[in-house]
C-alpha cells in the first residue's frame, strides 16, 4: 500500500509541475507579446524588468532579447546610464551579442563619449557579421532573402564603426568605412554620414 500510495504522490507531484510549467509558458509567451505591442517606452522597461525576475528560467537568448527591448525604450526615454548599464549586461552575459555591441557603440558615438571603447565594440560587431552571421541562416529562410538581410546588417553595423571614425576625427579612416557601407545597405542616415565625411574632408560637392 505505502508503494501504491508513494507512486500516486509522485504522479500527482509531477502533474502538478507539468500544470506549472504549462502556465509558466503561456504566462512568458502572453508577457512577451504584451511587451512587443506596448508603444510607451516607460511601460516596456516596467514589463521587461517584470519578465525578466520572474521567469528566472528564461535561456540566455531569450534574456538578451528582453534586455535588448529593454534598452531600446530607455534610450528612447533619454535614460543613458541606465540604457547603458542595460547593454553592458546583456554584454556581460553574451559577449557575442552582435547587436548589444553595434547600439552601445553607436549610442556612444552619437554622444561622443567612451570613442576607444565604441571603436573596440563596433569593430566586433562588423566582425561577427562577416563570420558568424552568414551562417546562421534560420530554417524555412529563403537563402537570397537571407543574403539580402545579412547585407542589411553589414551596412548598418559598418556604418556604426564608421561613425565612431568619424566622431574620433579619423575622416579619411570613416569615409573608407562608410563607402563600404553604403555599397551594402540602403538607410538614408548611411547616407547622412557619408555626407557629412565627406563635407569634413573638403569634398562639399561631393556630399550634395
Amino acid at each position: 500500500p505505502r508503494f501504491w500510495l508513494l507512486l500516486l504522490t509522485a504522479s500527482l507531484a509531477l502533474m502538478a509541475i507539468g500544470y506549472f510549467w504549462n502556465r509558466q509558458m503561456h504566462g512568458w509567451e502572453a508577457e512577451s507579446q504584451d511587451l512587443l505591442k506596448s508603444s510607451d517606452p516607460i511601460r516596456r522597461v516596467e514589463m521587461a524588468d517584470r519578465i525578466l525576475r520572474k521567469y528566472t528560467w528564461l535561456n540566455r537568448e531569450q534574456r538578451s532579447a528582453i534586455g535588448l527591448i529593454k534598452a531600446t525604450a530607455l534610450s528612447e526615454s533619454g535614460k543613458f546610464e541606465a540604457m547603458e548599464q542595460a547593454y553592458r549586461d546583456i554584454i556581460k552575459e553574451d559577449p557575442q551579442n552582435h547587436v548589444a555591441l553595434n547600439n552601445l557603440a553607436y549610442e556612444w558615438a552619437k554622444r561622443r563619449v567612451n570613442l576607444d571603447s565604441a571603436e573596440a565594440y563596433a569593430s566586433r560587431a562588423v566582425t561577427i557579421s562577416r563570420v558568424e552571421i552568414p551562417n546562421q541562416r534560420p530554417s524555412g529562410r529563403d537563402e537570397e532573402e537571407w543574403k539580402r538581410t545579412v547585407r542589411q546588417i553589414q551596412g548598418s553595423y559598418l556604418d556604426t564603426y564608421g561613425w565612431v571614425k568619424y566622431q574620433k576625427g579619423e575622416t579619411s579612416q570613416a569615409l573608407a568605412i562608410l563607402r563600404q557601407a553604403l555599397g551594402l545597405a540602403v538607410d538614408p542616415v548611411i547616407d547622412y554620414h557619408y555626407g557629412m565625411a565627406l563635407f569634413r574632408s573638403g569634398q562639399a560637392d561631393s556630399a550634395l
